[in-house]
């Protein structure tokens, strides 16, 4: 579950996440090529202060499939547990926050759920 979560968060960065209106032109040959409908935005060109939200749900992502490779011990479950969890919960934030039905966001929301269930199927 987390694996498939990895890949459908990192699917999700390069989707549409939102709509922006279109920048305004002041001459008829900018109108021309720039259209006066909403234009898709991605999770690469949405930003979040200094950092876009794809990069962001990238790294959270990524990180999830790395904890996959390493078999901690008995006693360092919880805590990759946490982690897990921690990641997944930013990601899922993440879509909460930009709401909508674009499919960017529709899929950053299975992505978290997978790698939520993931963390705590694979940490019992």
């Amino acid at each position: 579950m987390t694996l498939a979560g990895m890949i459908v968060c990192v699917m999700s960065a390069a989707l549409y996440w939102t709509r922006q209106a279109a920048p305004p032109s002041s001459s008829a040959i900018a109108a021309f090529y720039i259209n006066q409908r909403a234009h898709a935005v991605n999770g690469y060109d949405l930003t979040m202060g200094p950092i876009s939200v794809g990069w962001i749900v990238v790294l959270c992502a990524v990180l999830c499939g790395l904890l996959l490779l390493v078999q901690p011990a008995d006693g360092k479950m919880m805590q990759f547990r946490s982690l897990q969890v921690g990641l997944s919960l930013v990601i899922l934030s993440l879509a909460v926050l930009h709401m909508g039905l674009f499919a960017g966001v529709i899929a950053a929301l299975a992505g978290g759920v997978l790698l939520l269930c993931g963390a705590i199927l694979r940490y019992r």
